[in-house]
């Protein structure tokens, strides 16, 4: 699953999994990170977690499973042009969520990956908090790692 990705960038996502949960209950939404695959043609859903909260109806679980990029055409986008993308989908039949996806960037900027956060009560602020956590967190642990060499 994660062959075509550098030493740093799969260090980068071992650092996230474990707040991973504390960010979708944040954001009151699903958050999931994927990653290409070697096919071109599909995307791996390296994690998955559900908010702690969440009261609706459950979400498989999809984690270490691979989804066509033609059925995820908005992760496919924010992947390939390195851009945050929000958008809406159906999460069951009838019923839409919203559906805001954000790119993950090594330290050199390089995209290798995204993470989505689907809610049926959007609010980009605190989404954009629990992004932010995660992405920090990433931080702190390249400075320890940067302090543990010193």
């Amino acid at each position: 699953m994660l062959n075509n990705l550098t030493p740093e960038q799969k260090n980068i996502l071992q650092i996230m999994v474990p707040v991973l949960g504390l960010v979708a209950d944040i954001a009151h939404a699903m958050v999931r990170i994927y990653v290409p695959d070697d096919d071109k043609r599909w995307l791996n859903i390296y994690r998955q977690e559900m908010p702690r909260t969440h009261l609706g109806v459950q979400q498989v679980d999809m984690t270490v499973r691979s989804v066509r990029v033609v059925e995820e055409p908005i992760i496919n986008r924010c992947i390939t042009r390195n851009i945050s993308v929000i958008g809406r989908r159906e999460w069951e039949l009838g019923s839409f969520s919203s559906f805001t996806v954000y790119p993950l960037t090594d330290y050199r900027g390089k995209c290798f990956g995204a993470v989505s956060f689907s809610t049926s009560t959007p609010d980009n602020t605190i989404i954009r908090m629990a992004l932010d956590l995660l992405l920090n967190i990433r931080g702190m642990e390249a400075g320890n790692e940067h302090y543990k060499r010193m």
